[in-house]
């Protein structure tokens, strides 16, 4: 008999400047994304912006224990006001609930 296997949760990206919601079955999709690609609504290149994003969490959580804990416990608004406050970058990646 099969187990269940558990769906990731699926993943927001949120344009900084219009607020039109992209949603991804996992990180890894975003990985496939040109990072060209503008927002369909208003041209903003979200995709290239959270590249930059991704980056710099991935940095941040290898270098700052702090920020590790954070995410690790999916507190993601505290995780986002650390990051914003660290990086100088808004964080606009969502898990959906």
């Amino acid at each position: 008999m099969k187990g269940k296997i558990k769906k990731e949760q699926d993943v927001i990206v949120i344009c900084n400047k219009c607020g039109e919601k992209y949603v991804f079955e996992d990180f890894r999709m975003l990985d496939d994304v040109d990072i060209s690609t503008p927002c369909h609504k208003c041209g903003f290149l979200l995709f290239r912006h959270s590249r930059e994003e991704m980056r710099a969490s991935m940095l941040l959580t290898q270098t700052d224990p702090k920020a590790m804990e954070l995410f690790n416990r999916d507190s993601f608004e505290d995780f986002e006001g650390y990051f914003e406050e660290k990086t100088g970058l808004l964080w606009n990646v969502r898990k959906s609930k």
